[in-house]
């Protein structure tokens, strides 16, 4: 017999990012460090992504014409693993000590503020008017549900609540919402 939960209601979130991968990482860091209220979801036990959960390591530093492609909050993250003897060496340039990022990446948000959600799933979203007014997580203490304004999820396209979202490229409307 499967029982029924009531679902929670969490704190409003300004901001929700789901996945603790480098990119949402920094989106969750950047947003709280201007002030909104950010909530950053992870499915696993620490956040890094496919970083530290995959051990995809080194990361790439430049594109093919060797403009760098690090900058902002994530070379802040570059900055804290070298202090602490996680990151480049002679034998190992640009790569890192995943468990050293665990840790760095943990520092950043609690400094910023983030609410960080981990073995947490987005469930659904509630959409009216082809807007997202709120998002359902999942884990093992149940669900939440979460008034938003912003959504972003870098790198996780196959969300269960990507087909309710709009997707804007270059001021153009290319995917719309399937409910």
């Amino acid at each position: 017999m499967r029982q029924l939960r009531s679902v929670r209601k969490g704190r409003m979130a300004q901001v929700l990012v789901a996945g603790g991968g480098p990119a949402g990482l920094a989106a969750a860091v950047a947003a709280a460090r201007r002030g909104l209220a950010t909530v950053l979801v992870e499915r696993y036990g620490f956040l890094g992504g496919m970083a530290t959960a995959g051990l995809v390591n080194p990361f790439m530093m430049w594109d093919p014409d060797r403009e760098p492609l690090v900058k902002g909050v994530f070379q802040e993250m570059l900055d804290r693993l070298s202090a602490r003897g996680g990151y480049s060496s002679e034998r190992a340039p640009h790569a890192f000590d995943p468990e050293a990022f665990k840790v760095a990446a943990d520092e950043m948000c609690l400094e910023a503020g983030v609410e960080v959600r981990l073995h947490t799933l987005l469930a659904e979203a509630r959409v009216r008017a082809s807007r997202i007014t709120s998002v359902t997580t999942q884990s093992k203490s149940g669900k939440d549900a979460r008034p938003k304004s912003t959504w972003t999820a870098p790198g996780t396209p196959t969300s269960p609540i990507a087909p309710a979202c709009p997707v804007t490229w270059g001021g153009k409307v290319t995917a719309s919402p399937s409910r």
